[in-house]
């Protein structure tokens, strides 16, 4: 609200030199004080019913939190009856570093986890909107699909195969997006003639599922945990076409992992190996162990369904070649330098936003069928760096699908 202040006090100021002087003349701070109020205060009630929902809001942190919030009343009483001092840009500069630090901790979580507030906040909501919608006017943006990899075949390892021996590939994504407008690897599978199956246990594919098979998971509650992703998983993959089975089936399980903020929510009752834990969205009211607590626990229903998941794949068939593949698309901060969750420009995140586990589990038959030795693998894989770029040659390559687009250099199962 403040930056808008300077503004307001020179329309004032035009308008009082216009106006006839009187006695009844309502002095120019006046008028700047009053119209602030009333947009902070009436234009902004959707903003405050908001943030009176919010958890821990009865607390005495959450209204010192609702009090920071709302910073433009105090100051603008405070400012209508005392001159500005002005400061030299080095001490403003400590001056707004210091009110940062003290309020940056409850409002980087808020935010971070309620992020419609941000489109509550009026005018700068208006400011916003405007500015956006000027940015997609200079650029726009083009969402007619990108085919990739329409060369897509299968390799020679493929000649000759009976289906007991097509390959059998799942993949398990933690979170996942990509962009609106070009196809993503799923479709290079299943241009290329295998079977490709997305079953969802989170907020969706975002476009990447759309033009193959995919199913969400069920629940009563409207959550489920990441095990049920494997119920009736075999019937799902019944239900494929049998001539793309017959050459090899992709299967993607998009689980919920240890999304935040309640990681509480990401394992079961009996699982938890770690107390105690944090039991509210609202970190901050949190003690960081606490967090640290609850979001390990996520991490073991994560392991418990890899687990699972090679152990299902053994039961397919003693010959039939199968993998598994583990990637997580980003890491997350529980409270360190007072970050929370995740979403920093990776120039400034932390270590621990960008850093993520890639597991790779190969069944016997696999290795003899891609030539991969899964020693070998251990070993160049403790002295290169490996980026989410690889993810999408190292499929191909693993998988052994030729195309254009697939570039050796990226496939971390090549050599």
């Amino acid at each position: 609200m403040l930056l808008f202040l300077p503004r307001l006090r020179f329309f004032a100021f035009f308008a009082s030199q216009r106006a006839t002087p009187s006695a009844s003349a309502l002095h120019p701070s006046k008028a700047v004080l009053l119209l602030s109020l009333w947009l902070a205060v009436v234009c902004n009630v959707p903003l405050w019913r908001a943030v009176a929902a919010l958890a821990g809001q009865d607390s005495l942190r959450g209204w010192g939190f609702a009090l920071a919030f709302a910073l433009s009343a105090p100051p603008l009483l405070w400012l209508q009856r005392r001159p500005l001092q002005r400061l030299s840009a080095l001490r403003q500069l400590g001056h707004n570093a210091l009110l940062l630090v003290l309020v940056f901790q409850d409002f980087s979580s808020t935010m971070r986890n309620h992020t419609q507030l941000r489109y509550l906040i009026n005018p700068l909501n208006s400011v916003y909107a405007l500015g956006d919608i000027a940015a997609h006017r200079l650029n726009p943006e083009n969402h007619t699909l990108q085919p990739v990899g329409r060369d897509a075949q299968l390799g020679t390892s493929y000649a000759g195969q009976s289906a007991a021996q097509a390959p059998l590939l799942v993949l398990v994504l933690g979170e996942t997006g990509r962009s609106g407008n070009y196809e993503s690897l799923l479709d290079v599978l299943q241009r290329a003639g295998l079977a490709v199956l997305w079953v969802d246990n989170q907020s969706g594919c975002k476009g990447v599922c759309d033009r193959v098979e995919h199913t969400s998971t069920q629940c009563p509650s409207g959550e489920c945990l990441d095990s049920v992703l494997l119920k009736d998983l075999d019937e799902r993959i019944a239900a494929l076409p049998a001539e793309r089975r017959a050459r090899g089936t992709v299967v993607v399980l998009h689980q919920m992992g240890s999304h935040g903020p309640a990681y509480y929510k990401r394992s079961a009752p009996e699982a938890k190996q770690f107390l105690p834990e944090c039991r509210s969205s609202a970190l901050q009211e949190c003690a960081q162990q606490h967090i640290v607590n609850a979001y390990d626990n996520s991490i073991v229903a994560t392991d418990a369904l890899l687990d699972s998941t090679i152990n299902w794949l053994q039961t397919q068939s003693n010959q039939a070649p199968t993998a598994m593949v583990y990637v997580a698309d980003h890491g997350e901060s529980l409270g360190e330098n007072n970050l929370y969750l995740h979403g920093l420009p990776y120039a400034i995140a932390p270590d621990v936003q960008k850093q993520v586990p890639w597991i790779t589990w190969l069944s016997p038959a696999l290795q003899t069928r891609s030539g991969i030795s899964t020693a070998c693998l251990q070993r160049e894989l403790t002295e290169r760096r490996i980026t989410h770029d690889a993810y999408f040659h190292s499929v191909l390559g693993l998988l052994d699908v030729r195309s254009s687009v697939y570039q050796p250099a990226l496939d971390i199962y090549a050599n």
